[in-house]
């Protein structure tokens, strides 16, 4: 019996230490495994960051610090449009049919820098480049222009302090310019706004006869100069802004502006006034003052719309003009596309002796979001006087008759009037149709 205790003792001895040898054996195969996983882990972590640093220099991007600004803050932008139309213009004995440059919104490009001096101060850039061609304000019936030229719009550098305002010297508008910006019927780039009939460049015709005169405009530069100056801009308080100018004809301006009424949302307002002195010239032009309001009033929801402007030019000693416009339209969405702007408007520019002129506009703007474009039409039609002198043929002995006379002596007589008279005979009236495209970018 003791010998049989002590085999099994001895056969219990030998199970466990073979299951303490199989117990060791399957762990150190365990963590042979473990460091084997591991090892592989950390070589495909650093083949992949091989591969990372092989791919980011082969797609470094070239140095561009000959091009712009390195300073981190530093913002530089290039912006502008494409505006080219056609137009169709007609009198009772003339007409036309141009692709042309639509002048005063005409094609340009623009580079602008900014960088923040401290957390109040910006210092900022802008240059702006036109380029013109066949310009509509320049173009009459068969004119026949030369290749696109370029010329330079604005050359400025500014100082702004959020608390003490802006300061900017070089080339550009003067205190109070651009006016009639100071309107919300998004179809001035048409151009049918203070601008006049004189801007379409045009000839006035007497009869289906060429004269020569001009189809009176605008006169006033109160609203559109740009000059060499320096000017001071103050910060906007609740809307309202005003600034100053000391231009290089020593003239000077000064302006106001308005946008907007404090905690008025369902109505949007903007008031611009300038008054621009010029003193009489060195050349002997005689002094001038010129003096400009404009406003405009939109319902917000509904999208309607009204605005107007007037402005005057008075010369010392000389004539007085006026100009005014009125104008009332709709501005909204009709289609996906983007938002569509319709106007009419009412003008009239007047000078003393000079003639006036008075016309019609409806204007349609189409904004197309995807194309950064803009598909606009407008219809005007406009008539007037002009200034007419008096001419005396000294071989025939005969008078024109624009004034009403068919004859005269040239001496007071009563049949007819004395040369050098002047009178203001109507002139044909003139319908013009424009089409065009402003492409943004």
């Amino acid at each position: 019996m003791t010998g049989v205790v002590k085999s099994a003792g001895k056969y219990a001895l030998l199970a466990g230490t073979a299951l303490a040898l199989s117990i060791s054996a399957a762990s150190a195969a365990s963590m042979a495994k473990a460091g084997m996983d591991k090892r592989v882990a950390d070589l495909e972590r650093e083949v992949t960051l091989l591969k990372n640093q092989m791919k980011a220099a082969m797609s470094a991007k070239p140095d561009t610090s000959g091009l712009v600004s390195s300073g981190a803050a530093t913002k530089v932008s290039l912006s502008g449009w494409v505006n080219t139309a056609v137009r169709l213009a007609s009198t009772p004995d003339e007409s036309s049919f141009q692709t042309l440059d639509n002048s005063l919104s005409g094609s340009r490009f623009r580079i602008k820098a900014s960088g923040a001096l401290n957390k109040k101060t910006t210092a900022s850039t802008n240059v702006e480049l036109s380029v013109n061609g066949q310009s509509r304000g320049g173009t009459d019936y068969d004119d026949r222009k030369a290749a696109p030229a370029i010329g330079v719009r604005i050359v400025d550098a500014s100082i702004s302090h959020m608390d003490l305002g802006t300061v900017t010297l070089g080339h550009g508008w003067i205190a109070g310019s651009g006016g009639y910006s100071a309107s919300f019927n998004g179809t001035n780039h048409v151009i049918f706004s203070i601008w006049g009939p004189s801007h379409d460049g045009l000839a006035a015709t007497v009869d289906g006869k060429a004269t020569g005169a001009k189809r009176n405009g605008v006169s006033s530069r109160a609203f559109g100069t740009r000059m060499s100056r320096i000017m001071y801009k103050t910060p906007s308080l609740m809307g309202l802004s005003i600034d100053t100018s000391y231009n290089n004809d020593k003239s000077w301006s000064v302006g106001a502006s308005l946008s907007g009424l404090p905690s008025v949302k369902e109505i949007g307002l903007k008031l611009n006034g300038a008054y621009h002195a010029i003193p009489k010239t060195s050349g002997g032009d005689a002094a001038q003052t010129h003096f400009g309001v404009s406003a405009g009033m939109k319902h917000n929801a509904s999208g309607l719309n009204v605005n107007g402007a007037f402005g005057s030019k008075k010369v010392k000693g000389g004539a007085t003009s006026t100009d005014w416009i009125v104008d009332g339209g709709w501005s909204g969405k009709l289609i996906d596309a983007g938002a569509t702007s319709l106007q009419i408007g009412y003008g009239k520019w007047a000078t003393d002796k000079a003639g006036e002129s008075t016309r019609y506009h409806f204007a349609v703007n189409q904004s197309v979001a995807s194309a950064s474009a803009d598909l606009y039409m407008g219809v005007s039609y406009d008539t007037g006087t002009y200034k007419h002198t008096v001419k005396h043929d000294a071989d025939s002995g005969a008078f024109d008759n624009a004034c009403g006379a068919a004859t005269g002596d040239d001496a007071g007589a009563d049949d007819g009037p004395d040369s050098g008279a002047t009178c203001e005979p109507d002139r044909d009236g003139v319908f013009i149709i424009v089409a065009g495209i402003r492409v943004k970018f």
